[in-house]
């Protein structure tokens, strides 16, 4: 084995380049969760919609950062909103620093199946935006720490 111990650690943990919908396996993973998110939020039958009798029409709406952080889950957001005929556009990238009132995507497609989707994207921007914006502070902290994250375990340290 030519590889260091940092590099084998790297091919272990980090796994982010496989985590793309461009990726056929994680894509089938990603519809599936896809699906059961919107199973479990009613959103094929979207009463609410269906009670205001809104009429079928082309809409256009923003997603814009309430809070400071790093933006997560566009490619899944794009991947579900697509898959049932909304265009997205993208104002941010995955690994993004975003701050209040910046626009994370923009959305176009009829109105009614974009109100029954929202709740599930929004809530998967949400998600895996506040993992990423902790992973980060997380990140900051150790480097700021100057520890080696290759070394020991905590607490069995010589130091």
């Amino acid at each position: 084995m030519n590889s260091t111990r940092e590099q084998r650690i790297e091919e272990a943990l980090f796994r982010g380049d496989a985590l793309r919908v461009s990726n056929a396996r994680y894509r089938g993973t990603v519809r599936k969760l896809n699906d059961l998110l919107l199973e479990a939020d009613v959103a094929r039958n979207d009463v609410t919609a269906k009670a205001l009798r809104l009429p079928q029409r082309k809409i256009r709406a923003a997603v814009i950062s309430q809070q400071g952080g790093i933006a997560a889950g566009l490619d899944e957001f794009r991947f579900l909103m697509e898959g049932r005929g909304i265009k997205v556009v993208a104002g941010k990238k995955d690994g993004d620093a975003m701050a209040p009132g910046e626009v994370l995507l923009r959305a176009e497609g009829q109105e009614t199946t974009l109100l029954a989707l929202e709740r599930v994207g929004l809530n998967l921007l949400q998600r895996m935006s506040g993992v990423a914006t902790t992973a980060r502070c997380f990140k900051e902290r150790w480097l700021k720490s100057g520890r080696n994250l290759a070394g020991t375990a905590p607490g069995w340290s010589s130091r």
